[in-house]
């Protein structure tokens, strides 16, 4: 695949209806993946669909509402080598944001969000080219910006094991095993958690980065880590990057839902200027209608679902939701 998520430990069918995604300038969520696709209506009859039907870009990203069978876009293998490095003053990063992220193919940072500092940034740099997919280092030496190169491999959450992290320290290796953050073999996570993900458009990140770092000391408590992507425009309907490069702001919260809920609201304060957009099928404050109302494309989603499956028989519980709006916390 041309990109994979931070975690391995998912499904296809799943990372696609979500539009799921990793890092990099260059590269769309898993859903651009996605070259045909055929959906099984509640009658039995299967209709196909290619990049070149007007509903294509409608029924991708399908929250699970609409039967699913997939083709998707591959690329000749490649090799990655994924370094680290520690301590990039804030401020720093802000500065040179673009020359950052688009130095590899792959780009992460980690930060708590109180203390100046992008803990960790994470780069993945394609080491055998590949195709039209080849993307080169611009030649930045993240050292030259005061961020020490990690001697050891490290893991984005602080005191966690780092044996859970696929191979670090400039190591080539097959595309699977570097793209994710995290080894298939090993528990990715650091114990029970929560997770949200809000997205803003890439022309107002410095704002939203200074909007975050200001109720840092706040979310703290809460927060066990954060990872800043980049993520390229698409034209799926109901994609966070539909028609804009966006970046993600994902959080990983501790498993306190008293405690993560005023963090949250803080976050989604802080970034409500940048009219963000949340990830689906991860906990937001927002409101259902305010969710689904900000997706530009979901009332012709509905409309799709009037043509494909009247009966409602394909959606789930947490598309009922959305639509219905009988929980905030979707």
């Amino acid at each position: 695949m041309a990109n994979l998520a931070s975690l391995p430990h998912i499904s296809v069918g799943g990372a696609v209806s979500t539009a799921t995604h990793g890092s990099g300038d260059h590269n769309g969520n898993l859903a651009c993946a996605v070259r045909s696709i055929d959906l099984m209506l509640s009658t039995g009859e299967i209709v196909s669909f290619d990049r070149s039907h007007p509903h294509f870009d409608g029924v991708v990203v399908g929250l699970g509402a609409l039967g699913v069978g997939l083709s998707l876009h591959t690329e000749p293998t490649f090799d990655v080598a994924q370094t680290v490095h520690i301590g990039l003053p804030l401020q720093v990063g802000l500065e040179h944001f673009d020359a950052i992220m688009g130095s590899a193919y792959s780009v992460s940072w980690f930060t708590r969000w109180c203390d100046g500092l992008v803990d960790q940034v994470w780069t993945k740099a394609v080491v055998q080219p590949v195709s039209v997919r080849d993307r080169l280092s611009v030649g930045l030496d993240l050292s030259d910006l005061g961020a020490a190169p990690a001697g050891v491999p490290v893991h984005p959450v602080s005191g966690a094991d780092s044996q859970a992290c696929n191979e670090q320290l400039g190591v080539p290796g097959p595309w699977h095993e570097r793209l994710p953050h995290f080894g298939l073999p090993h528990t990715p996570d650091s114990g029970d958690e929560l997770q949200a993900e809000l997205f803003v458009d890439r022309a107002v990140v410095v704002d939203a980065v200074r909007s975050l770092a200001a109720v840092g000391s706040f979310i703290a408590p809460a927060l066990l880590v954060s990872e800043v992507r980049t993520i390229a425009a698409d034209r799926l309907w109901l994609s966070p990057a539909f028609e804009r490069d966006v970046v993600g702001f994902h959080f990983t919260w501790r498993s306190d839902w008293a405690l993560v809920r005023l963090a949250l609201a803080a976050v989604e304060t802080a970034l409500a200027p940048s009219e963000l957009l949340p990830r689906w099928a991860k906990v937001t404050g927002l409101a259902a209608a305010d969710v689904r109302g900000r997706f530009p494309g979901f009332e012709r989603f509905l409309g799709l679902l009037d043509v494909y499956d009247p009966e409602r028989v394909f959606p789930n519980p947490f598309f009922d939701r959305l639509v219905t709006g009988s929980t905030s916390r979707v």
